[in-house]
């Protein structure tokens, strides 16, 4: 139990800051660049809420950006602590604007794990890898997390390896890595 609660409390010291990566060319000071600078902090509080909110309901948005600024308040949603409202969040930017699919399958992962449905989560980061998000490191580690929580210890391996050779500045990864003892067998 303590392992599991390790491994969540890695996840969520990591999984949605580093997952924010659903750039836009918003105007400063505008909500929904409020919102995507909330998305990008560590600590992302209410009031970065409220400015997704306010560029959901008001901004004059397109499409496009309104399914990023829905993923972004899912990664604050996640940040925050609901998980559930996130990923009705990235559901809501999928409809919107399926390219970001790739984007909202690495976030949905985090949320998944998150809400301890590893199964689903190691398919939504799957889907994100096949997909091509510009996530793939993040995908990857959320993918090893899922696994090694559902027991599956060689892949959870490789998919930490795999993140940790595309992001090789990325502590988490490597930190998972380090707790991991190969042994060849000869």
């Amino acid at each position: 139990m303590v392992f599991r609660l390790a491994i969540l409390a890695a996840v969520i010291g990591l999984s949605a800051p580093a997952n924010a990566q659903v750039y836009t060319a918003y105007l400063a000071g505008s909500p929904a660049r409020n919102c995507f600078e909330g998305a990008m902090q560590i600590n992302a509080q209410r009031q970065a809420l409220y400015e997704c909110d306010r560029a959901i309901a008001r901004a004059n948005l397109t499409q496009h950006e309104l399914a990023k600024t829905h993923i972004n308040r899912g990664i604050i949603l996640i940040n925050i602590g609901h998980a559930d409202d996130a990923l009705a969040d990235f559901r809501r930017a999928d409809e919107i604007d399926p390219s970001l699919m790739p984007e909202s399958a690495t976030n949905r992962s985090a949320a998944l794990i998150l809400l301890e449905r590893y199964a689903e989560a190691v398919e939504a980061a799957d889907y994100a890898v096949a997909s091509g998000t510009n996530s793939r490191a993040n995908a990857l580690f959320n993918r090893g997390v899922a696994l090694e929580l559902l027991g599956d210890i060689r892949a959870a391996y490789e998919s930490y390896r795999d993140a940790a050779e595309i992001a090789p500045d990325w502590s988490r990864p490597r930190e998972a890595l380090d707790r991991f003892q190969v042994h060849s067998l000869s």
